[in-house]
């Protein structure tokens, strides 16, 4: 008995330390640290509306890549894995721009990424082996992405109105390092000098950096959306 009050009394401090802390975190934090879920679902009796989606990559996104026959082929990615995010928790039907013709009617509700820049964290270190000179150990760690996302609404022939807008960032650890690997594509680093040693961060770490950024922004305009789309249990 005393081991399972004792059980017990060490979840529920844990729970009570979990909850003060994520206290300063958005309630969207807590419910995706909580759930995994990137957002909440939506409200009781909010519509599912469509939307389209406009995403940019800024050219400094690729200040320290390497991109070999240029960046359409991952700024089609960057684009692909922003839509499988564009319908924030069931709230829209994401369409991305490109997909509606030119006389094709376009929807009330627009969204707008930006995916604006990367940033490639390395670790450089020296190693010494008996009998061997010292070398240095260079490795990429992790990635910080930042984009900026909003929700607009179309009004007739004046300016959007802009339902919501954040600026969001993503931290990543990524599992490449100084070697390209054969089983995925991967983009080798710009180098500051002829000596430096070749490094690669994979389309996959790069794409999970981009998600995190882009998740961070709209989990931020969620309940902005939720009372423009006139949600029954909207805050």
């Amino acid at each position: 008995m005393n081991g399972t009050q004792t059980n017990s009394r060490g979840r529920a401090l844990a729970l009570v330390a979990l909850t003060l802390g994520l206290g300063s975190a958005s309630c969207q934090d807590v419910h995706a640290f909580v759930t995994g879920e990137k957002f909440f679902k939506a409200p009781k009796g909010s519509p599912r509306v469509e939307v389209e989606l406009v995403v940019k990559v800024q050219d400094s996104f690729y200040q320290s890549l390497e991109v070999p026959g240029g960046t359409a082929e991952l700024d089609r990615a960057i684009a692909d894995r922003v839509l499988a995010l564009a319908d924030v928790g069931m709230r829209f039907y994401p369409i991305l721009s490109s997909e509606y013709g030119k006389k094709a009617g376009r929807p009330e509700h627009i969204m707008l990424v930006t995916v604006e820049d990367l940033v490639v964290n390395t670790q450089n270190r020296m190693v010494e082996e008996k009998g061997a000179e010292p070398r240095i150990d260079s490795s990429v760690q992790s990635l910080d992405c930042t984009a900026s996302t909003s929700v607009e609404k179309r009004r007739g022939e004046g300016p959007p109105l802009v339902v919501g807008a954040s600026p969001g960032t993503g931290h990543s650890r990524v599992k490449s390092g100084s070697e390209g690997a054969e089983t995925s594509t991967t983009y080798r680093l710009k180098r500051d000098s002829a000596e430096g040693p070749d490094l690669y961060v994979s389309k996959e770490d790069i794409l999970a950096s981009v998600e995190k950024a882009v998740v961070s922004g709209l989990r931020e305009v969620v309940e902005a959306v939720d009372r423009d789309l006139g949600a029954e249990d909207a805050p």
